[in-house]
């Protein structure tokens, strides 16, 4: 009777350990997979910044580009031009009925 005693003690000491063992194991494995996630998540958030860097520098260099194309461009009619007032009537008449479609719209908003 002691020796079966004993084995049931054994085993389930060497149960535990094996188990102990197992959720050490699992253990280090997951502090393994965080310390790979941080990693991941601090080069994908180091890509974000120096893609919005270039996005900005680009921006920046594309502003400039539209100020020197705006400030070669002459704006208006040339001088003396006349417009008939057949011409101006008709402008009149489509200005008229653009505000109106849009206050129409406004309404059924």
């Amino acid at each position: 009777m002691v020796n079966r005693r004993r084995r049931r003690n054994t085993t389930l000491v060497s149960a535990a350990e094996g188990l102990g063992r197992t959720l050490g194991q699992l253990a280090n494995r997951l502090d393994k997979l965080h310390k790979q996630r941080d990693a991941i998540t601090a080069r994908i958030e180091q890509l974000a910044h120096t893609g919005s860097e270039m996005f900005a520098r680009l921006k920046r260099g594309a502003e400039a580009d539209v100020a020197v194309v705006r400030r070669t461009v002459k704006r208006g009619r040339k001088a003396g031009f006349k417009m008939s007032a057949v011409a101006r009537r008709k402008m009149s008449i489509a200005a008229k009925k653009r505000h109106a479609a849009r206050r129409a719209a406004l309404a059924r908003k």
